[in-house]
């Protein structure tokens, strides 16, 4: 190759290359741009915004009663002691046939050892079984117990709304903390003089309920005592459903 074709060869390929570099620059100039606007709404929605929060609340009747009752015995053979329990828990099963709308299951049994007074020696041991008794017919489950204490103890019992019952009043409370969620928001653009706003986000929570029972507290005392002859009197009482609502507004 002569100096003269090298020299124009030369010219070509650094042309070339300067091409690419100004065209690898604009595109990386063209991606900045991108991102810089992007990112601007961004940084724009720290303005105006408000945080604000809604809550509602309603006392529901409690219309599920759970009661555990209990078999127990003493014994120093372990395996009569399991047969005296066995025998308890199988009266009370067959007792409860007569009772349909009562939901039952039987928990855990558990055994553990009596010892003597200076704690050297086991002299005996103490098993339990329970049934837990389920239902909305409170009437039912008073008369069941009345019939199973005659050999059982009431360990306790709770009364609660059921799953459905408080699904129903969380969706009546939805409604009523939104309307009073959009009040707020309102007042916040009103006084801030801002001819409307948007709901940047939103949550929606139910909280556990609290219970409220009116002379049920004895109950539990006095079951052990209480004479077989008589059903126990049980007043519902009501929980409290809670629904909260957090969220953010911005102005316009």
């Amino acid at each position: 190759m002569n100096i003269c074709c090298f020299k124009a060869w030369r010219r070509r390929f650094m042309r070339t290359e300067y091409r690419q570099s100004m065209a690898l620059l604009l595109l990386l100039l063209g991606v900045s741009q991108v991102a810089t606007a992007q990112s601007v709404p961004a940084s724009e929605q720290q303005y105006d915004v408000y945080h604000l929060s809604a809550e509602a609340q309603i006392d529901v009747a409690n219309d599920l009663m759970s009661v555990n009752v209990t078999a127990q015995a003493t014994d120093n053979d372990s395996a009569e002691l399991a047969n005296k329990i066995n025998a308890t828990m199988g009266w009370a099963v067959a007792k409860l046939k007569a009772y349909p709308s009562l939901s039952t299951r039987t928990l855990d049994y558990q055994t553990y050892p009596q010892y003597e007074r200076g704690g050297s020696r086991i002299k005996g041991w103490v098993a339990s079984q329970s049934i837990r008794l389920e239902s909305d017919n409170f009437e039912q489950v008073s008369k069941a117990l009345q019939v199973l204490q005659a050999r059982m103890q009431v360990q306790g019992m709770q009364l609660k709304a059921k799953p459905e019952t408080r699904k129903k009043a969380e969706d009546q409370l939805i409604n009523t903390a939104l309307e009073a969620f959009k009040q707020r928001a309102t007042l916040i653009q009103t006084n801030m003089g801002a001819p409307g706003y948007r709901v940047m986000n939103m949550s929606i929570n139910t909280s556990g309920s609290r219970v409220h029972h009116r002379g049920q507290e004895n109950y539990r005392a006095e079951s052990l005592d209480m004479a077989v002859s008589a059903a126990p009197v049980v007043e519902a009482g009501t929980s409290t459903v809670t629904v909260h609502i957090n969220g953010q507004i911005q102005l316009e």
